[in-house]
């Protein structure tokens, strides 16, 4: 079940196919991982529950399945931070690469839909 407690600084969040992770220490608050469209509703209820503001959003690679939530998740904690890889914005936004993007983020939804699991604004319209 998550959120599910490692420790008392460490949690994992999301689903069984997503996992995010939420770091709680004494002076700030890290999301490490955004996951994707589908599952930023579920990551904002348990952030929620665990009275969680991050202050940093941190995406390990721009894959789909580590970004497409970015979006949802900073227009709910606008004063974090993201921290990327200094070529992530240039890999997602070319234009192959951007569709490649969309279209993943819509067929994750299509899954976690026909699973029960999924309650999202929508896919992405554009690359965070």
């Amino acid at each position: 079940m998550f959120p599910r407690k490692i420790n008392n600084h460490l949690w994992i969040l999301g689903n069984d196919y997503f996992h995010l992770y939420l770091i709680k220490g004494k002076s700030a608050c890290v999301l490490v991982e955004t996951g994707i469209s589908a599952t930023a509703d579920v990551t904002l209820q348990q952030l929620s529950l665990l009275e969680a503001k991050p202050d940093y959003l941190i995406v390990s690679h721009p894959h789909s399945d580590h970004i497409t939530g970015l979006d949802y998740l900073k227009r709910s904690f606008p004063q974090a931070a993201v921290i990327a890889a200094k070529g992530a914005a240039s890999f997602i936004t070319p234009p192959k690469a951007a569709h490649s993007l969309i279209a993943e983020d819509i067929y994750m939804i299509q899954a976690l839909t026909s699973r029960g699991m999924c309650r999202t604004a929508g896919a992405i319209a554009a690359p965070p």
